[in-house]
């Protein structure tokens, strides 16, 4: 019994403090990696940030206060990138800390962008008023998010 409430606090504990990269590509290709762990392009006002757990009620602010920390410290951003490519469920407590987060972003000129969403977290956001604001900033890939950005009209 001690084993598995051990298991289950510990299950608890890693999605709630999920694993959060900042990306950027690989060298001519399509391909997005950890900076911290591989030569990678990035682009200065851009933050490509790959969150690496579903989204719900015991992550959101911890998700939120690391994104407004990246901002801070990189105060020329104009458009912060969530790669959702590892998010599996949108609860509403999520839902309404993105709602907050682009509200809050936008005030100070930043576009909150999606790539690599998945379709139930699809669905959940296209039925959301965030959703329908964002019909424009949600990209099938990093890629097309990242030429997007750069103004490179090559989105294969």
């Amino acid at each position: 019994m001690l084993g598995v409430a051990l298991s289950l606090a510990v299950l608890v504990w890693r999605s709630s403090h999920p694993h959060m990269a900042v990306v950027g590509r690989v060298p001519n290709t399509e391909h997005f990696r950890n900076i911290d762990r591989h030569a990678v392009e990035t682009r200065p006002g851009l933050i490509a940030l790959r969150v690496d757990e579903s989204l719900y009620f015991a992550n959101a602010q911890i998700v939120e206060t690391n994104i407004e920390r990246l901002v801070q410290e990189q105060p020329q951003t104009r458009c912060v990138l969530l790669i959702m490519s590892a998010v599996n469920q949108l609860d509403t407590t999520a839902l309404q800390m993105l709602t907050e987060l682009d509200t809050s972003l936008s005030a100070r000129g930043i576009s909150l962008q999606f790539a690599e969403v998945k379709g139930p977290v699809l669905d959940k956001l296209q039925s959301s008023a965030l959703g329908r604001r964002m019909r424009k900033r949600i990209f099938l890939s990093t890629h097309q998010a990242f030429n997007a950005f750069t103004g490179n009209d090559d989105v294969r």
